[in-house]
């Protein structure tokens, strides 16, 4: 029987393994890691979120080797988004960890690495999904696979089916990038694609989270550095946290200041409606209240994929009751969508009895209101805790959609020194946040030092005019997808 605890213990007893498999004591994080990926049944996915200098790459290294040497004639796969990131990091601790006793031959123009046992290893980029397609692999590392899109990693998912791997398995590490969608899949087993894993799914994805500070190897004066980081770039690239992450959109959002504890909104406070369309993409309504205060409170959503217009507005209508809505604002793209029936969004909406506006799709501006909205202002009174510290915007914490895309909403990572880092954001995973960011662009801006109750905009979407055609515009710019 393999001993789990001996770092150079191999689940297949080759009279050559234990004596050129490096030797090396891992760290408690790394162990736990190296234990679920090799020898734990009910693990199938494996996730090390690790901080800087955490040793994620070497473990992996260490593992892939061991997963290699303990499948005569199998296959493997160690690949990061581009080739060229791939040979310029990781390949390297590979080939520091891997004996080059254990090496047969390497193909340099296809990247691939046969061991003396027959075991393949292929060293690709994940830049062309299409090529992952054709393999047939026993175990797969993705190394920074925050570079990796969800659909490559549930592509190579299906291509674990080479019999000569005694356990086939799928690893990935990284630093934390917040909630996206490793964390998503790995923590709430959400699969990108509306589907949820079931419980008995979910239980073979295993996630070791591996701060920085457990490495008692690395310099002291490289610690000494990082012990300067503060607030959230310590969270994030020391303790490996979740809760924030490069690019970040809204750091200044917290859970426990903005997020509440639903109840009965006051029938004197003004209602409004603000919405997103889509059609493979969901749906969205969102609902705000805002109080005497000019405070705004996201008290209700609703998110639905592949229905149609009168099946949105029925279930809206349905959700909304009685309640006096002043006004419904939309995603300005409708007026250039042909609907089911053959007329446009809006107008099918207005049939179904909610007339609505077209909203402000000015992104960068949107953002710029929300972020007022959302600061936290020393001197306000907090409406709920009744602390000092306090913004202007407020979601009830049943608000589930609205609250995974505000904690993951980036902007993509420059690809050059000189890109401006503000310039857009990912279209992705948005779609309460678009609806919200169209209703607070109706409201007044608070930097005028304006709290006015009811807003002066009317549903003016039956007088078509030069500021509709406007908003049509950025809408067809800032949502190439849509159309």
């Amino acid at each position: 029987m393999v001993n789990p605890e001996t770092t150079t213990g191999l689940p297949y007893g080759a009279p050559y393994a234990d004596d050129l498999v490096q030797f090396f004591e891992p760290l408690p994080k790394q162990k736990e890691f190296m234990y679920d990926v090799l020898y734990n049944e009910m693990c199938r996915f494996a996730w090390y979120c690790g901080g800087f200098g955490s040793g994620k790459s070497y473990i992996g290294a260490q593992i892939a080797v061991r997963l290699a040497m303990s499948a005569p004639k199998g296959r493997g796969l160690f690949a990061r988004q581009t080739l060229v990131d791939l040979k310029a990091t990781t390949m390297k601790t590979f080939f520091e960890v891997c004996d080059p006793r254990l090496i047969a031959k390497w193909n340099k123009s296809e990247n691939l690495l046969t061991l003396i046992n027959g075991h393949e290893i292929y060293f690709w980029g994940l830049d062309d999904i299409e090529k992952l397609k054709s393999l047939e692999i026993g175990w797969f590392w993705f190394d920074e696979v925050d570079e990796v899109g969800v659909e490559t990693f549930k592509v190579a998912q299906g291509r674990l089916r080479n019999k000569n791997q005694p356990k086939r398995v799928g690893y990935i590490t990284s630093n934390s990038e917040g909630k996206n969608w490793t964390y998503k899949l790995f923590i709430k087993g959400e699969t990108g694609d509306g589907n949820v894993l079931k419980p008995e799914a979910l239980a073979r994805y295993f996630v070791v989270k591996a701060p920085t500070t457990e490495n008692s190897h690395l310099p002291p004066d490289y610690l000494e550095i990082l012990g300067a980081y503060t607030g959230d770039m310590y969270k994030r690239y020391v303790l490996a946290s979740f809760d924030v992450f490069e690019g970040q959109v809204y750091p200044d959002f917290i859970h426990a200041i903005h997020v509440v504890r639903p109840f009965a909104i006051p029938e004197d406070w003004t209602r409004i409606r603000c919405m997103d369309w889509g059609e493979n993409n969901p749906t969205t309504c969102m609902w705000l209240a805002i109080d005497p205060e000019g405070n705004i409170w996201l008290y209700r959503e609703y998110y639905k994929r592949r229905e149609f217009t009168p099946y949105h507005a029925r279930e809206i209508k349905r959700l909304t009751g009685r309640e006096k809505i002043e006004y419904t604002v939309i995603d300005p793209s409708v007026k250039g969508r042909r609907g089911r029936s053959g007329k446009n969004i809006d107008a099918e909406y207005k049939e179904e009895g909610i007339p609505t506006m077209p909203g402000n799709n000015a992104v960068e501006a949107g953002i710029a209101r929300m972020h007022k909205y959302l600061f936290l202002d020393p001197e306000r009174i907090h409406p709920i805790t009744k602390n000092k510290g306090a913004p202007r915007f407020f979601v009830f914490d049943d608000c589930t959609h609205f609250l995974e895309e505000i904690e993951s909403y980036k902007r993509p990572k420059p690809k050059h020194d000189d890109e401006d880092p503000t310039e857009k954001v990912l279209k992705k995973d948005d779609h309460t946040l678009d609806a919200v960011r169209y209703g607070i662009m109706s409201r007044p801006d608070i930097s005028l030092g304006s709290v006015h109750r009811h807003s002066t905009l009317k549903p003016t979407i039956n007088q078509p005019s030069n500021i509709e055609e406007e908003l049509l515009k950025n809408a067809l710019k800032n949502n190439p997808d849509d159309f």
